[in-house]
C-alpha cells in the first residue's frame, strides 16, 4: 500500500472524527463517538486483513474461520458480563439467527467475496462513509440536528473516497 493510499485513509479518519464531533460533549456522547470512530477504523483494518487472507483462502473458509475465532473470543466475554446470554423466547432466538445469517454469513461473506474483485483500500476507505449514513439516519428518523463539524467531516470523507476512486479506478 502506498503512502498516498494510506494518507487518503487517514484523511477520511479525520473526517470521521469531525463528523462525530458534536457541540455538547456529554460523557455518554463522547464515549459513543469514540467507540463509533474505533469501529470504523477497526472495520477498515478488518477489510485489509480479509483482502490479504483472500489471496490464500476461499471466501467460505474465511467466513467460517472468522465466525469460529470470533465466537471463541467473544463467548467468554459475554459470560463474564452477563450469564443470561441465551434467548428466552422464540422471537429472541429467531432474532439471533437472523443476525447470524444476515450480518455474519451474508454480510461478511459477500464483502469477503467482493474483495477478490475490489481493491481493499477502496473498500476500507468507503467503509468510513458508514458514519455519514448514521448521522443522516439520526437526522431523518430521530430528528437529530446536524452541525457544521459534521457537514465538514462528511465532505472530507466523501472527498477522500472520491480522490481514491479517481486516482485508482478500482485497480488492485
Amino acid at each position: 500500500m502506498t503512502i498516498k493510499k494510506i494518507s487518503l485513509i487517514f484523511i477520511a479518519i479525520i473526517g470521521v472524527i469531525l463528523l462525530f464531533g458534536s457541540a455538547d460533549y456529554k460523557s455518554s456522547n463522547l464515549l459513543g463517538e469514540i467507540l463509533a470512530i474505533c469501529s470504523a477504523i477497526f472495520y477498515s483494518i478488518y477489510l485489509l486483513t480479509m483482502f490479504e487472507l483472500r489471496k490464500y483462502m476461499s471466501s467460505r473458509s474465511i467466513v467460517f474461520y472468522n465466525a469460529i475465532i470470533t465466537a471463541i473470543i467473544l463467548l467468554p466475554i459475554a459470560f463474564i458480563y452477563d450469564m443470561d446470554i441465551l434467548p428466552n423466547t422464540l422471537n429472541s432466538f429467531l432474532a439471533i439467527i437472523a443476525l447470524a445469517i444476515f450480518t455474519q454469513i451474508l454480510g461478511h461473506g459477500f464483502m469477503t467475496y467482493a474483495l477478490k474483485y475490489i481493491n481493499a483500500t477502496l473498500a476500507s476507505t468507503t467503509s468510513l462513509a458508514r458514519p455519514i449514513v448514521s448521522i443522516l439516519l439520526g437526522y431523518i428518523i430521530l430528528n437529530q440536528n446536524i452541525i457544521f463539524n459534521q457537514i465538514i467531516g462528511a465532505m472530507i470523507i466523501l472527498s477522500s473516497i472520491y480522490f481514491y476512486y479517481k486516482n485508482n479506478s478500482f485497480k488492485k
